[in-house]
C-alpha cells in the first residue's frame, strides 16, 4: 500500500523539514491574520472543498466501496458518528468536514484504502494506486503530497 500525506502546504516553503510560511491551520483561524492577511471563510471553504474533492477521488479511483469508521474521538458531535460505522459518499464526505474543522477526529478504512488526519491540516492517504496516480489527482486539485507513512497506522499492510 502506497501511503502519502496531503496537504494545502507548497513545499518550496519546507526547509529542513520544517515550514517557515506563516499559514493558517486550522477551521478556528478565520478572521486571524496570516502573512498580513486575514483568513476569510470563503478562502477556507475552498481548501476544504479542494480536500474533500481530493479524498473523495482517490478513494473512487480505487474502486472504494465504502468506508467504515475508527479509532474514533468524539468531540462535539456525540451521537452523530460511532466506530465502525459504514459511510455512504455523502456521509463520508461530511466526515471529512466534521474531521477538518476538529469537531472529531477519527480513521476511515476499507479493504484497501484509509484516511487518517493529522494536525494542522494534515490528511494521510493509503492506497493501491501508483504514486503518479496519487500525485496527478492531488495537484488537479490543487494540493501537494509528501511520500509518508502515516504516523496513525495501525494493522495497515
Amino acid at each position: 500500500m502506497n501511503q502519502v500525506r496531503i496537504s494545502k502546504y507548497d513545499p518550496k516553503y519546507r526547509i529542513d523539514g520544517a515550514y517557515i510560511k506563516d499559514e493558517w491551520t486550522s477551521f478556528s483561524d478565520i478572521g486571524h491574520v496570516f502573512g498580513g492577511i486575514p483568513l476569510q471563510e470563503e478562502e477556507y471553504l475552498l481548501i476544504e472543498r479542494a480536500y474533500i474533492q481530493c479524498i473523495i477521488e482517490l478513494f473512487q479511483v480505487s474502486n472504494g466501496q465504502k468506508l467504515c469508521i475508527d479509532g474514533l474521538e468524539r468531540n462535539i458531535l456525540m451521537f452523530r458518528w460511532r466506530n465502525n460505522q459504514a459511510l455512504s459518499t455523502t456521509k463520508t464526505e461530511q466526515f471529512i468536514k466534521d474531521c477538518l474543522r476538529e469537531k472529531c477526529w477519527g480513521r476511515l478504512s476499507s479493504q484497501n484504502f484509509f484516511i487518517h488526519f493529522g494536525y494542522d491540516y494534515y490528511v494521510y492517504i493509503g492506497c493501491d494506486l501508483p504514486f503518479d496516480d496519487i500525485a496527478g489527482i492531488i495537484s488537479k486539485n490543487g494540493l501537494f503530497m509528501e511520500i509518508m507513512n502515516s504516523p496513525y497506522s495501525i494493522n495497515f499492510r
